[in-house]
C-alpha cells in the first residue's frame, strides 16, 4: 500500500533580487494575479489530495503567519519558522516528527507552474523511488543540470557524465521519501543535492525525473515576474493550468476577466476617463484617475495613478515603483 501524502511549501528566502516587491511582501506572499505563489503551490497540493502541509517561513514571517491563520483553502498548515536561514536541506529535520512515515511533496513558494502533481505522484510510486525531481526539459544557463534516462536521475552537477542521455533543470517541485530524509543530517544549513540526492545516488537509490513542459516561471527579479505575469495575460487558458480560476470560486468570486490582455482581479475603488491595455493587471483597491493611460505594467494592490499620469513598463504600488524597462 503507497505510503500517505503530506505536503511542504519552502517559503523562507530572503528574495533580495525580487526588491523593492520584497521590501514589502515575502517573496511567496507577492501579489500575483488576485493571489500569491504560496497560495497557488496550497491549491495545486490540494487538487492531488494533499491537505497537511508545512511552511517554512523567515522574512516577513508575520506574514506568512497571517496566511495561515486565515487558512484560505481549509488545509491543515504547520508553520516551520526558520529564526536562521536553513538552506535548501536544512528546512527539513524541524519537520521530521510532523511528518512521519509519509512521503513528502514540496514545492517552492517562489515559482508559479501549472504542474500535473498527481501525475508525479505516480510516477514516484511507480519507479518506488527514493526521491522524484520534476523537471524542465532544458538547462537553465548557468545551472546545474540533472542527467537522466528512462525516467531516473543519472547525476547533478555542471559537468556531463560520460554516460548521460538527457539533460534538464530541477522545476523546484519534488518528492522527498522518509528514507531519502533519513540519510540528512539531524541539523544546521546544509543543501538537499549534495546531503540528501548525491547520497541517495551513490547508494544506488532509485532517484526519479518526471518533466513538466507547460507554463512555468521563477520570480525571481521583477524582470521575471513580468515575464510570469505577460505569459499569463497572453494565454488565457494559464489560469486554469495555474487554479487561479478554481481558486476563486472556491473564495465565491468569478473567473478572472481577461479582455484584450486586461486582466482586472476586483472591480477599481476609482475609475475615471481612462486608457487601459494592452498587457495590463490591475490588482484590488486601485484608483485611477481620469485621464490616466497604463500599458505593459501591473498596479499592485491599493495603487494609486493619479489623473493624466501615463504609466508604461512598470510595477506600480502605494509606496513603490519599478520599472520593466530592462528585459528578463
Amino acid at each position: 500500500m503507497p505510503r500517505a501524502l503530506k505536503g511542504m511549501v519552502l517559503a523562507a528566502g530572503l528574495g533580495t533580487r525580487l526588491r523593492p516587491l520584497t521590501d514589502v511582501y515575502p517573496k511567496p506572499l507577492v501579489p500575483f494575479a488576485g493571489s500569491t505563489p504560496l497560495e497557488l503551490a496550497l491549491a495545486n497540493l490540494q487538487r492531488a489530495g494533499i491537505d497537511e502541509v508545512a511552511i517554512n517561513a523567515h522574512s516577513h514571517s508575520e506574514q506568512i503567519a497571517r496566511l495561515i491563520n486565515s487558512n484560505p483553502l481549509g488545509q491543515h498548515l504547520h508553520l516551520s519558522y526558520e529564526s536562521v536561514l536553513q538552506g535548501t536541506g536544512g528546512a527539513y529535520p524541524p519537520i521530521r516528527n510532523w511528518l512521519g512515515d509519509a512521503d513528502l511533496v514540496v514545492l517552492n513558494g517562489d515559482v508559479v507552474a501549472g504542474f500535473d502533481l498527481s501525475a508525479l505522484i505516480a510516477h514516484h510510486r511507480a519507479m518506488d523511488a527514493a526521491a522524484t525531481m520534476m523537471l524542465l526539459p532544458a538547462v537553465i544557463a548557468g545551472e546545474s543540470a540533472v542527467f537522466y534516462d528512462q525516467g531516473r536521475i543519472q547525476a547533478i552537477g555542471k559537468t556531463r557524465p560520460p554516460n548521460a542521455v538527457h539533460a534538464g533543470n530541477f522545476a523546484c517541485a519534488q518528492i522527498l521519501s522518509p528514507r531519502l530524509l533519513d540519510l540528512l543530517p539531524q541539523n544546521g544549513v546544509f543543501d538537499i543535492v549534495s546531503e540528501g540526492y548525491q547520497k541517495a545516488l551513490s547508494l544506488g537509490w532509485c532517484v526519479a525525473a518526471h518533466l513538466h513542459e507547460g507554463y512555468w516561471h521563477d520570480l525571481r527579479t521583477p524582470q521575471f515576474y513580468w515575464a510570469a505575469i505577460l505569459a499569463l495575460l497572453r494565454d488565457q487558458d494559464v489560469c486554469g493550468a495555474l487554479g487561479l480560476d478554481l481558486l476563486r470560486r472556491r473564495r465565491g468570486l468569478e473567473p478572472l476577466p481577461n479582455s484584450h490582455g486586461v486582466l482586472s482581479v476586483a472591480p477599481l475603488a476609482s475609475f475615471g476617463d481612462v486608457l487601459i491595455g494592452p498587457h495590463v493587471v490591475i490588482e484590488s483597491g486601485v484608483h485611477i484617475g481620469a485621464g490616466a493611460t497604463i500599458r505593459n505594467s501591473v498596479l499592485l494592490p491599493g495603487a494609486i495613478v493619479p489623473a493624466g499620469t501615463l504609466i508604461e513598463h512598470a510595477l506600480v504600488g502605494p509606496s513603490l515603483r519599478v520599472s520593466l524597462t530592462q528585459s528578463v
